[in-house]
């Protein structure tokens, strides 16, 4: 196809080879007295034979060469432009996204080597194909060139473009990192309100003196645990306890001894229990223990526990001895549809018979120990 073009932009080229080869033919023959070899060399060394002979070879050699060599050329070129769709655009015909590698016609466009042009499309590429999920304005940017540039891309249009890349890749980089760094502060922030959260949390449900539960925590408590006992029918039982003759250690030996005192026996109660157990300041003097999974013969043996540690234990305040504390306490076990309150008044009862019977003792529900 390039050969044929290259005779039709210059007729006079063929034109002049045939009429120089059949002049030169005719001239070539042999004389009838001589042989047809040693007629033909005598001929070429003659001039009016010689010229027009080689100069028809010589176009017709010329001719090849030329076209030979125009063909290369078209050959090169359209592989270079596909290169450069393939490694700018990702538009082969497989239809594959893949890098194949950077054109060298670029690189020298460039003025950079093939090494350096071939990462820094790799990383625009890479930059750029993440972030354009993220940037609609960017995505916007590439559709607008794409229509523009057209299927055919030139060399100047391939370095507007490889420009173009660099320069969104070094913007979406800074992007990024301003971006992953309003993120760390952000995951910053979270963390400090988690924890404020938290320790809000933990105020609104401790007594601050005790370091227990308070009343709210353990009406929330007995109100799940209740509601857990009868749905999966296992025992629940509650202690209450109130710390005998406390008025008398405020007016003796002041308000912050008796401060010293709820610490102490709050310690003890939680000291006693297990972990899946729940403590808590109910009001005043007066503590609850909530016992979930346990029958009433082991709520009493803890009770009984606790009223012997605390009755052996002397209590201090700044140092200086303050007797023996003792308390009173009521047990009670969850019964079959019953309420919250039930179980709590019902206990609360036993601990009011507890002190008519003399303080420093434990007293059972008859309904519980049934």
């Amino acid at each position: 196809m390039t050969n044929t073009f290259q005779l039709r932009k210059k007729p006079e080229l063929p034109l002049l080879a045939i009429f120089g080869l059949g002049y030169g033919s005719s001239l070539l023959m042999p004389a009838p007295n001589m042989t047809s070899v040693s007629s033909i060399l005598l001929n070429l060394t003659k001039p009016e034979v010689f010229v027009p002979v080689f100069l028809a070879a010589f176009l017709i050699v010329s001719m090849f060469v030329l076209g030979e060599s125009r063909r290369q050329e078209a050959l090169t070129s359209e592989a270079a432009k596909r290169r450069a769709k393939i490694a700018l655009r990702g538009d082969s015909e497989t239809g594959d996204a893949e890098i194949g590698g950077a054109n060298p016609v670029v690189a020298q466009m460039l003025a950079r080597t093939r090494d350096e042009l071939e990462q820094q499309v790799h990383g625009a590429f890479s930059t750029v194909g993440e972030f354009i999920v993220k940037n609609g304005k960017y995505a916007k940017k590439l559709d607008d060139a794409r229509s523009e540039l057209g299927a055919e891309l030139t060399l100047e249009q391939i370095r507007a473009v490889a420009e173009m890349l660099v320069r969104e890749n070094a913007v979406a980089s800074e992007e990024t990192k301003l971006l992953r760094s309003s993120l760390d502060q952000a995951r910053t922030r979270i963390a400090e309100m988690k924890d404020r959260l938290e320790a809000a949390k933990l105020e609104a449900f401790t007594d601050p003196l005790t370091g227990v539960g308070n009343r709210r925590s353990f009406d929330q408590c007995l109100e799940a645990e209740v509601r857990r006992s009868h749905a999966e029918h296992t025992p629940l039982c509650l202690i209450m306890a109130d710390i005998d003759h406390f008025k008398r250690v405020n007016d003796t030996f002041g308000h912050q001894a008796g401060d010293d005192v709820l610490e102490q026996v709050a310690s003890i109660l939680k000291g006693s229990v297990r972990t899946t157990d729940f403590v808590a300041r109910y009001g005043g003097e007066e503590f609850s223990v909530l016992l979930p999974r346990t029958t009433t013969g082991n709520a009493l043996g803890i009770a009984e526990r606790i009223r012997t540690t605390l009755a052996a234990k002397p209590i201090f305040s700044n140092g200086q001895p303050i007797g023996r504390i003792t308390a009173s306490f009521g047990v009670a076990a969850v019964q079959s549809n019953e309420l919250p309150s039930d179980l709590v008044g019902r206990a609360d009862k036993k601990v009011y018979e507890a002190k008519l019977k003399g303080r420093n003792r434990v007293e059972i529900d008859s309904a519980s120990s049934a």
